[in-house]
């Protein structure tokens, strides 16, 4: 019976020491294949959060322009800082922000040199308690206007546009100004995109400009944009029909256009 006992006792052991085996390698592959978000459930959430705190983009932040400093050319240093301001505007990505203090004082307070360095940029930053800004200096020679601009952001490089036309250009309403402004900001800030406002008899169909597919008609309106200056606009009905037309966009006020069939005689 003792020896039995011990026969009975030693195979229940092996068993219980098999059996253990066996799940250990089990519980493992499980494991294994659990979905990754499973496994790194924590790690997503903090990902997560961190996304929501980036919160609001570079572009939903209106940006100020400090001014023109233009010694003697006062009337074409205004001219070019209203236009950068209504470029801004008039854009679909970018606001202006007022300023309560001239850049020619801001500069001048500042001990700036001729054309400001990082170090005087810094100071009017702490004065002003901005951040970033657009900024510039023009010097007028012949008729002629040279315009350096810069984006002063605190924590990045800064960044330049250079500028040379006409002296004539100081009618705030000038087109042509306000397409230099864009086109100086665009290579600051990358290109500005202006609203483009589409109407047709047709009912539907997609929109391309400049062979670039931009939205959809919705009963007969599109809201679309594109940068200052000549495009082609095409639209596409469902049947594969297009209505193609070129259309120019301006800085002033957003561009309405008309896209619909029209008879013209053969001839």
């Amino acid at each position: 019976l003792i020896i039995m006992s011990r026969i009975v006792s030693s195979v229940a052991n092996w068993m219980t020491r098999v059996l253990a085996m066996l799940t250990i390698p089990i519980a493992a592959v499980a494991a294994n294949h659990l979905p990754s978000a499973a496994l790194d459930s924590s790690h997503s959430n903090s990902a997560s959060e961190n996304a929501d705190a980036g919160g609001q983009s570079a572009t939903d932040r209106p940006l100020p322009v400090i001014g023109i400093a233009a010694g003697e050319n006062t009337e074409q240093g205004q001219a070019l800082a209203w236009a950068l301001r209504q470029a801004l505007d008039s854009s679909i990505e970018w606001k202006s922000a007022p300023v309560e203090y001239s850049f020619d004082t801001l500069a001048s307070s500042s001990g700036c040199p001729q054309l400001p360095d990082s170090e005087c940029l810094a100071k009017i930053a702490k004065r002003t308690n901005l951040t970033r800004f657009i900024w510039g200096r023009l010097s007028v020679a012949k008729g002629h206007i040279k315009a350096h601009l810069g984006l002063y952001e605190s924590e990045s490089a800064n960044l330049n546009a250079q500028l040379e036309y006409s002296a004539k250009f100081t009618d705030t309403f000038d087109e042509d100004l306000l397409r230099l402004a864009s086109v100086a900001l665009g290579q600051m800030l990358g290109p500005l995109h202006f609203p483009v406002i589409v109407h047709s008899r047709e009912r539907t169909g997609e929109l391309l400009v400049d062979d670039v597919s931009v939205g959809r008609l919705s009963d007969g309106i599109a809201r679309v944009s594109a940068t200052a200056g000549d495009h082609s606009i095409r639209l596409v009905l469902p049947d594969a029909t297009t209505i193609a037309r070129s259309f120019h966009i301006r800085v002033d006020h957003p561009t309405q256009l008309r896209l619909d069939f029209i008879d013209v005689p053969e001839g």
